[in-house]
């Protein structure tokens, strides 16, 4: 069972999660990585939108369930991360995928346009981030010079990269 700090707990409580919701989690996934714990306890469970004004329909800031497919790149940042990434959820109505590594690290890939990101440093973490606006650190492929976030190109060497190779 997850400790949520009170804000998060109530975003979950607002979209009909309960502390005794328990959700089937497939096989694929290891019993010991992290992943585990937050599809047993957040499976099925959406949460949406908290800021969304009386005229529009809220989206899914995160659908947690689990799926086998991992999009091609996140292959290739498990290998340079040196850590198994499990899917864990859509993103903000299936624009991007979150992950958990097996050190309890959240990453987000974008599924509109090349970006890995690194989303926090725990689950709790990460859900703290959102509910603060905190933005996602984007990796920089190794060859690359640039990545593109938030509607800007940014630059190797910028401090809003995350370096994957110092976990920083």
């Amino acid at each position: 069972m997850f400790e949520l700090p009170i804000e998060v707990r109530e975003w979950f409580l607002e979209c009909d999660w309960t502390p005794h919701h328990r959700a089937a989690v497939p096989d694929f996934v290891p019993r010991d990585h992290p992943a585990y714990a937050v599809l047993e306890n957040f499976g099925g469970i959406k949460l949406l939108e908290r800021d969304c004004s009386a005229e529009d329909e809220p989206i899914e800031e995160f659908y947690f369930r689990p799926f086998s497919e991992i999009d091609f790149p996140v292959g290739h940042w498990e290998h340079r991360l040196k850590s198994t990434l499990i899917p864990i959820a859509e993103e903000c109505n299936w624009h991007s995928e979150l992950y958990i590594d097996s050190a309890g690290r959240c990453f987000s890939n974008s599924l509109i346009h090349p970006c890995f990101a690194f989303s926090g440093e725990s689950f709790t973490d990460m859900l703290v981030g959102e509910l603060q606006y905190r933005r996602k650190r984007p990796l920089l492929p190794p060859f690359e010079q640039s990545v593109r976030i938030y509607g800007e190109e940014i630059r190797r060497g910028d401090p809003r990269i995350w370096d994957y190779t110092g976990n920083r």
